[in-house]
């Protein structure tokens, strides 16, 4: 992976196959496990089309976390607000997150995201009614790479 960014944030990050085609799905997943934090809103990871191996100027799909009374929100957006789900997870937990992000190059693309906190689906259909579907800020046609992002945020990612 590399690094691009400085200061307090960073992103680092790695190429994949690139998909730009019309109905074109990339999935991700990752296990999620989080420490308390502060009540603020960041991403901690996100696909998109980097310019280069040290710059990812182009992002979509977008996880944020939130903490809400002690508990934590997630969400989805490539713009600076996310659409957040409603359920509230626990700190501490360990969750398989799954995301969804499916190109249509004629308008707005269409992100979704699961989080498990057992067993894994077999089949999209298994997975059930996904945590948030977002529709109208995840607009990147071109996916070419995957980045962890670090915040500033104490549940942010720990790039070291």
């Amino acid at each position: 992976m590399s690094s691009g960014g400085s200061g307090s944030k960073e992103d680092v990050n790695t190429g994949i196959d690139e998909q730009k085609g019309n109905g074109s799905t990339v999935y991700y997943s990752f296990l999620r496990n989080a420490a308390s934090s502060s009540n603020t809103t960041d991403y901690i990871i996100h696909i998109g089309d980097r310019a280069s191996p040290t710059s990812f100027n182009l992002q979509s799909a977008s996880l944020f976390l939130q903490n809400e009374s002690g508990n934590l929100k997630s969400g989805l957006s490539n713009a600076i607000t996310a659409t957040m789900g409603t359920t509230s997870f626990s700190y501490g937990t360990t969750y398989l997150v799954f995301v969804k992000y499916t190109i249509n190059t004629g308008g707005a693309d269409e992100c979704k995201l699961w989080v498990f906190s057992s067993g894994v689906p077999l089949s999209e259909a298994e997975a059930d009614t996904p945590e948030v579907t977002n529709s109208t800020t995840c607009k990147q046609d071109v996916i070419d790479a995957i980045a962890l992002h670090q915040g500033s945020l104490t549940y942010s990612v720990s790039i070291d």
